[in-house]
């Protein structure tokens, strides 16, 4: 069945300047953009060809202008996108009078949107191949700084010829600016491919399912899922951007940990959505234990799991807000907040002193300290602190001054291990916050680059590449720990590899082919103990090349 049977209708018409394109059907168009299935009738055996059509709204120059400012880095994107298999490629871009066409190769098969359609139902397995499959595509489309802003299942073909799902239609693709906008539009396209998964499972219309008063999806008694799964989707398709997962690698790791043995901690999950606002949810909550595996899962409707607390990325102190910092500060020596009730009153200011001190205002922290009377037992404390305190302040001042000028210089490394030396005052912290968040971004993304990087280099079987991309990972990101087993990893099958090597060495050698032996002991990696064992044997079968000896080893 073609992918456009269903919405598309025959008509007589030519395209492009020359007639080139012959159009055989005409896709019903949305707004601005108008679809064709054309044959190109300049190739032999004129093959079929998706061709869009970008239209201005208006015909006023600043309309025409706007389109060709989507138009032109569109086509340049779609023209990279398409080194991958599953990705259609461009084949042509034109612009006419009217608008402007990009020209798709035709990807003959069925839509995704006719396998998930309304009513009917795909299990767990079904529903993480289909996950899997198109992570993979929107990895690449994000890899390339890109993202997709409008995916849809009719979007995703499942080729004829093999049967694997492929990315379609990228009219709507864009380059995003910068990084922050990026992870905030890259979890849109997450959060799209989640809903996708929503209505395989249940048959229904994902918006249909949303809570209007806290945007969130409660869809999980209309499938039967595992607990662990159940939470995959939920995350992708939280209301608030900064809950989802922020790339697909996430995602992607999420699902391969679903054949992980059970995790020590439970997961407290509801086990049905709350009612109406106002209404005090006496919903009963359990404590579950995830299963080893989605296909041995007792199946059950958890709704979507609680919102992690946001935390800073330096000092160990949520961003929620000055008395949250307060409450875990334990900054005069011992001094708690619980000791308020003591009848030592300069204790008490003491305590209120620090909570002026870690809101910002150090003159009225300053002066509450002096306000100490001698008998109080606070006193020797409170004469020691302003110092303390003052010379603190200043730090955090400087430390501030820095991480702003590393920010705007976009060294993002700075701008974290600045912060990280930032005295625990939480009016400085908080200041710092969104500059440290977003260098953490830039820092988790990077890491991941250089992650995929090494990840080629090692299919490719250069470990030692390998190994050295590595090494370029910022210590704290958040990939960081997978970092240290891939070395782990690679180390060990560098050792192999050179032992393999060394090993055919010596088979060239045992049949007197003394350069093909030296090739193999050339590609062995230095750090290794079969490199100085190579080194010997270079002098030993050049030599014996140069006599023409047996070789004895």
């Amino acid at each position: 069945m073609s992918r456009l049977a269903s919405s598309t209708k025959k008509v007589a018409k030519q395209l492009g300047q020359d007639g080139r394109y012959q159009v055989i059907k005409v896709v019903e168009g949305v707004g601005s953009a108008q679809s064709y299935i054309a044959a190109d009738t300049y190739q032999p055996d004129n093959p079929w060809c998706f061709v869009k059509l970008l239209q201005p709204v208006s015909q006023e120059p600043d309309g025409q202008l706007a389109i060709k400012n989507l138009f032109n880095p569109s086509a340049e994107i779609m023209a990279a996108l398409g080194q991958h298999d599953r990705i259609a490629k461009l084949l042509d871009c034109l612009e006419v009078k009217h608008g402007f066409y990009l020209v798709q190769e035709f990807v003959e098969g069925q839509p995704l949107s006719a396998e998930i359609a309304l009513g009917q139902c795909w299990n767990e397995n079904q529903t993480i191949q289909m996950l899997q499959e198109v992570l993979e595509i929107l990895g690449f489309v994000h890899l390339q700084g890109a993202i997709h802003c409008h995916l849809q299942p009719h979007h995703l073909i499942r080729r004829q010829q093999d049967k694997k799902l492929v990315l379609a239609d990228l009219s709507t693709i864009k380059m995003l600016p910068t990084q922050f906008k990026a992870i905030q539009h890259q979890s849109g396209d997450i959060y799209a491919l989640g809903l996708m998964a929503i209505q395989a499972l249940t048959g229904l219309n994902p918006m249909e399912l949303k809570n209007s008063q806290t945007g969130e999806i409660f869809w999980q008694q209309h499938a039967g899922v595992s607990d662990r799964f159940a939470a995959i989707i939920n995350q992708m398709v939280r209301y608030n951007f900064q809950d989802r997962y922020k790339f697909t690698i996430d995602v992607v790791e999420a699902l391969q940990a679903l054949s992980d043995p059970e995790p020590t901690t439970p997961l407290e999950i509801p086990l049905k959505p709350p009612s109406h606002p106002g209404v005090k949810d006496t919903t009963n909550k359990r404590s579950i234990a995830a299963p080893a595996t989605p296909q041995s899962t007792p199946k059950t409707s958890p709704a979507a799991p609680a919102c992690p607390k946001k935390t800073s990325h330096f000092g160990g102190i949520p961003t929620a807000g000055v008395a949250t910092s307060v409450a875990l500060v334990s900054g005069v020596s011992g001094y708690l907040l619980k000791e308020f009730n003591t009848p030592d009153p300069g204790v008490a200011t003491l305590v209120q002193a620090e909570q002026k001190y870690q809101a910002g205002e150090l003159h009225a922290a300053l002066t509450l300290t002096q306000s100490v009377a001698p008998e109080s037992s606070a006193y020797p404390e409170a004469k020691t602190i302003s110092t303390q305190w003052q010379q603190n302040w200043q730090k955090a001042k400087a430390q501030y001054e820095s991480v702003k000028k590393a920010y705007a210089q976009s060294r993002w490394s700075e701008v974290v291990a600045r912060a990280n030396h930032t005295p625990n005052i939480a009016f400085w912290q908080q200041k710092m916050a969104p500059m440290v968040n977003q260098a953490q971004t830039h820092l988790d993304r990077e890491a991941y680059y250089i992650l995929q990087q090494a990840y080629d280099q090692a299919v490719e079987k250069d470990f030692s590449g390998a190994l050295k991309t590595l090494q370029r990972v910022p210590r704290g990101t958040k990939i960081y720990p997978k970092v240290q087993e891939k070395i782990s990893e690679y180390k060990f099958k560098r050792l192999v590899k050179a032992d393999h090597l060394l090993q055919q060495a010596y088979n060239r050698a045992a049949l007197h082919d003394f350069t093909g032996a030296i090739a193999y002991l050339k590609q062995i990696p230095p750090d290794t103990p079969a490199h100085t064992k190579a080194q010997l044997k270079i002098v030993e079968y050049t030599r014996k090349q140069q006599i023409n000896l047996p070789s004895t080893h």
